[in-house]
């Protein structure tokens, strides 16, 4: 991807200050795809929209018509920040793709989804096993 190209022109990993790119900033990899590195934007006081929250819940594997008690798992996930140093960025087909540049990791999914689908794993087996989990 062109941030991994950009991350090598800034000396790839190491202890060096990390340089991360302004929103908008455009790129043209070497295969002549173009990504653009999106703003980072975090409100906490975001509230997703209950269908997004619903399709987000989807995805991570939860039975929304049964499962309602653990949406908050979903909503969480919305609502949380990309770790430090990643960033989205957006190629020609307007598909989006996450880059840490300080690792030089390149992404599609986000960086913190596997994080919120064992969280669901694990307080859906609570709920199944009659024991207590975190409700909203």
């Amino acid at each position: 991807s062109f941030c991994t190209l950009l991350w090598r022109r800034m000396g790839g990993r190491g202890k060096e200050r990390v340089i991360i790119p302004k929103a908008d900033s455009v790129y043209i990899a070497d295969d002549g795809t173009a990504s653009v590195v999106l703003e980072d934007e975090f409100d906490p006081n975001y509230k997703p929209p209950e269908a997004q929250i619903l399709d987000y819940a989807n995805w991570l594997g939860m039975d929304t018509s049964t499962e309602q008690q653990l949406l908050w798992i979903a909503e969480e996930g919305l609502k949380t920040p990309l770790p430090e140093n990643w960033r989205p960025c957006k190629v020609d087909s307007d598909d989006i793709y996450y880059f840490n540049f300080q690792t030089g990791e390149s992404i599609w999914d986000h960086p913190l989804d596997e994080k919120f689908k064992a969280l669901y794993r694990r307080e859906n087996k609570k709920r199944l096993d009659g024991r207590p989990f975190k409700k909203a």
